[in-house]
């Protein structure tokens, strides 16, 4: 004897109750008056009673001798007799069950027509002698409970038949789901050919139920994890609604007198069941989790606020709506979200909607107060009403543009680092962008090659001298030899003239070599000089200082005159640097000098004084390093700008403009890529390729990740991007050839030329406007001497 419970609520409406029977019950049914319950399974046939405190076992149908006829893949009551049941075995045998013999064993009549497994039986809703059946072979057969024979086979597909249902208002016709995902709608007076057949699920479709009430309204669902709602006007299937779920939907029963509420149980993960608003396609309107493992059956009883679920678990529960969990109490009322364009929409909850309640506002009758129907039945949950605003960017220049006027523009290789940097500064300042423009000016002053300008010694050093006090080029002196390369600390070694005409005064024209700079880019003795005169002095420019003035310098800081030589005593100039002691009459030494410097200078923590590098040679004499001369037009501080830029680079990826972030550091290349974490590199480089792919930018997106060092990101260009197309007569997939079909059962060519008639293999021209084309150079022909299509169906074609 089987054991019962509830979970001890009380309501007028019932309760929550189950038993717990012998086994995984695959099917069940209920009674015309749902007083009774069915369950069936491989290990189970069983009729329970139902009564207000639980279910009472009635009877156990396994008796005699347990053959696979007791295997039950499904089980139907008929509708209009009590004592008939009818199951379909996993044998392939269709059994009919007579509940009032008197003997032990209950099992009437056996169809053994089909061959493999039974997956579904249905009784004719108004013809009590039809008995309708489907199998794992693909057939569908009706049998006579007259006769007790197979009157009719209908041959669907080699898919197997999944669900099956008459319709409940059109006598003659049925609806079948198969493995296919297809649904048909067959006549049962022609067993040769369905009347339609639509692609309903991509993948197996499980079950499909018709509308109590709606009478073109047809339900499927199947293991795409979506539960469909079609309206068939007797040509066409149409799509009303669609219910996307979590799981594969194994099957869906409408909830009577809710137009729009359906249940569905899931065939794996899922192990509640849910009852759906067709309207809201994302939240179940109720769910109920009692089960322990997949449901496989749903009934709902007359009362819609109540109906059976069976299950796996081998447990047969009564749900009543007034103990389920309803999801959408436990959601997030309030949304916000906006779209690339610079929209902003923003849903909000609107309070509760009332529903008026219909309990006791019964029609004028006569009839007895428990005949009574109520005209609508009151709902236990309220529907909740949201709001929805869509706020739309009114400005002109939207982000958007920005964004794609900047991804078009910018240039991020072919050319200098300098002028990339400057190219894309105009891009952005032209853009409004200004602090990305800046960027890109500081990125050019930083890394660029800051050589020292021409102008500040632009004649060679054997010629800056008296010509009066000094002896000329072709004089050579023991006392005044003619330096050399290696001698004189050139600041330049671009070529000048030595006429001392050439040298330009203050209204005269420059060299071409020449450029005019600042003070702070004179040399040391020029700005000396500025800064000696006096208030009453006109000051001059530094292109009005002669040779003299050049000599009186170099002699007054130990250089002799021909600047081929050193003073014995030579100091390293302190305008150069700030003084923090008094200077003694003995010069220290070169390398205290460097000390000095390198100890006192404000920069001294950004400055790298490693002998290799050139920055640090300007503080060695070029007497004891000659190398110096050589190097002095690659001067460059060697500052550490690395955490600098890395610092400013996420700044803009927290910001959100990827789109800087990623092009800097394409431009910088080495120089800052390692600097940055490979996986911060690859979600900058993969947000920015989503970004352009979102606003159709694929050409600029392929060049990023062409450009890009990541390896990740470089494998994007590297997958596979063939596309296969399908056989436009037998819709089979094209793997060797595009223009020619190569399955065995079709071997048609499927692109063919209107004018040649042979295979297009290249480049296809085919009209807008009737489908008809073919090869490029044979239409053009074509068109210039007839206006008309080339295969004769009448369309006056253009070539442009």
């Amino acid at each position: 004897m089987s054991r019962g419970g509830s979970d001890g609520v009380r309501s007028t409406l019932g309760r929550t109750m189950h038993v717990k029977v012998d086994g995984g019950i695959n099917a069940l049914s209920s009674s015309r008056d749902s007083s009774q319950v069915v369950v069936a399974g491989r290990s189970v046939f069983k009729i329970f009673h139902i009564e207000d405190l639980g279910f009472q076992e009635r009877i156990d149908l396994r008796v005699g001798r347990i053959t696979l006829k007791y295997s039950c893949n499904d089980v139907m009551w008929h509708p209009h007799k009590d004592e008939l049941l009818a199951t379909g075995a996993t044998n392939g045998n269709v059994i009919i069950w007579d509940l009032n013999k008197i003997k032990g064993n209950k099992m009437d009549i056996t169809f053994s027509d089909h061959k493999r497994t039974v997956n579904k039986v249905c009784f004719h809703p108004s013809e009590s002698n039809l008995l309708l059946s489907g199998s794992q072979g693909g057939s569908m057969k009706c049998f006579d409970l007259r006769t007790e024979k197979c009157e009719m086979t209908f041959q669907g597909g080699n898919d197997s038949v999944r669900d099956l249902q008459f319709s409940p208002y059109q006598y003659f016709i049925f609806a079948a789901t198969s493995d296919n995902g297809n649904i048909q709608l067959w006549d049962y007076r022609r067993k040769d050919k369905f009347l339609h057949q639509f692609m309903a699920h991509n993948g197996p479709a499980f079950g499909l139920d018709w509308h109590p009430e709606e009478k073109q309204w047809l339900a499927t669902c199947g293991r795409d994890r979506i539960i469909k709602v079609w309206r068939w006007d007797e040509r066409q299937l149409h799509e009303e609604y669609t219910v996307f779920t979590i799981a594969s939907v194994a099957r869906v029963k409408w909830r009577p007198e809710k137009k729009y509420h359906i249940a569905s149980c899931s065939q794996v993960v899922d192990q509640s069941v849910c009852v759906w608003d067709i309207r809201r396609s994302y939240m179940p309107f109720a769910v109920f989790e009692e089960h322990n493992d997949v449901v496989s059956g749903i009934l709902w009883r007359q009362d819609p606020h109540i109906f059976l679920s069976g299950g796996k678990d081998s447990m047969l529960y009564q749900h009543v709506f007034k103990d389920a969990k309803r999801p959408s109490a436990r959601a997030n009322p309030v949304g916000v979200s906006m779209s690339i364009f610079g929209d902003l929409c923003h849903a909000f909850t609107g309070g509760k909607s009332t529903v008026k309640s219909s309990a006791n506002n019964y029609p004028a009758t006569r009839l007895p107060f428990s005949w009574r129907r109520s005209t609508e039945v009151p709902e236990m949950f309220r529907q909740y009403e949201s709001t929805l605003m869509v706020h739309e960017l009114q400005e002109t220049n939207k982000y958007s543009d920005q964004f794609c006027e900047m991804a078009k523009h910018y240039q991020l290789t072919g050319r200098p680092f300098a002028e990339l940097c400057e190219h894309n500064a105009k891009v952005a300042h032209g853009l409004g962008a200004y602090q990305v423009a800046q960027t890109w000016n500081m990125l050019r002053l930083f890394y660029s090659d800051s050589r020292a300008p021409s102008r500040m010694y632009s004649k060679p050093m054997s010629s800056i001298s008296d010509t009066s006090n000094k002896p000329s080029d072709t004089e050579k002196t023991p006392d005044a030899p003619m330096a050399t390369n290696h001698d004189r600390p050139s600041f330049s070694q671009q070529p000048s003239t030595t006429d001392p005409t050439a040298e330009s005064t203050a209204g005269g024209q420059t060299d071409d070599n020449d450029s005019v700079i600042s003070d702070s880019e004179l040399p040391f003795n020029k700005q000396r000089h500025r800064s000696q005169e006096g208030p009453g002095d006109e000051p001059r420019e530094f292109w009005e200082y002669t040779e003299h003035d050049d000599a009186e310098d170099m002699e007054e800081h130990g250089y002799s005159a021909g600047w081929g030589g050193m003073n014995e005593n030579w100091t390293l100039p302190t305008e150069a640097f700030q003084q923090r002691q008094e200077i003694i009459d003995r010069p220290p030494s070169p390398d205290q000098t460097q000390d000095r410097a390198r100890a006192d200078s404000p920069s001294s923590q950004l400055v790298d004084l490693d002998s290799d590098v050139p920055g640090t040679q300007l503080l060695t004499a070029p007497s004891t390093n000659p190398s110096v001369t050589n190097q002095f037009i690659d001067f460059q501080f060697c500052i550490k700008f690395a955490p600098i830029i890395l610092e400013m680079l996420e700044y803009y990826a927290d910001q959100g403009d990827v789109q800087t972030s990623v092009s800097i550091i394409v431009v910088l290349g080495d120089r800052i890529q390692k600097e940055i974490n490979l996986d911060t590199q690859e979600h900058w480089f993969m947000s920015y390729i989503d970004l352009l792919s979102r606003f159709k930018l694929w050409c600029i997106a392929t060049e990023i990740v062409k450009l890009s060092n990541h390896p990740n990101v470089g494998m994007l260009n590297q997958q596979s991007t063939t596309i296969h197309t399908k056989c436009n007569r037998c819709n089979k997939q094209l793997d060797k050839v595009s223009w020619a079909c190569s399955s065995g059962k079709c071997t048609s060519l499927t692109n063919t030329c209107s004018v040649c008639h042979l295979p297009v293999k290249g480049l296809y021209a085919w009209c807008q406007g009737c489908s008809h084309g073919g090869h490029i150079e044979h239409m053009k022909e074509w068109l210039e001497k007839n206006p008309m299509c080339p295969t004769g169906c009448g369309h006056y074609c253009e070539y442009t």
